[in-house]
């Protein structure tokens, strides 16, 4: 067997960039973030995790459930972080991430039927 295709290698590095991205984002002192849309914190959360999941359960459909249980688990360590970087712990935070995983699961179920790997 063959090493991964080149789609699922950017959807790994893809992966590691945008992980990258939310470390920073979940981790820096809400006043030194720059300045974003208006838009509820708990839509933030929701598609930031399904974007999160979706290039990975896409091209690695039979690995999705583990890269889901990754996802929450990286989203509640980053949400357990938060108070020691100047950020409150939010529970519904933890509950937005994990339903953005879902629905992140749920795309990657109906994209997996359009892309040939």
């Amino acid at each position: 067997m063959n090493g991964p295709n080149w789609l699922t290698r950017a959807a790994i590095v893809f992966t590691a960039c945008f992980s990258c991205v939310l470390v920073w984002a979940f981790l820096t002192p809400v006043a030194q973030l720059p300045k974003a849309p208006d838009i509820s914190d708990y839509v933030w959360h929701i598609s930031t995790f399904a974007i999160l999941v979706i290039p990975l359960s896409t091209t690695l459909p039979t690995q999705s459930r583990k890269i889901g249980f990754a996802a929450i688990l990286f989203g509640t360590v980053l949400e357990c972080l938060q108070p020691n970087f100047g950020r409150g712990f939010q529970i519904h935070d933890i509950i937005s991430n994990t339903i953005g995983v879902g629905t992140g699961w749920l795309i990657s179920r109906r994209m997996t039927g359009y892309i040939q790997l």
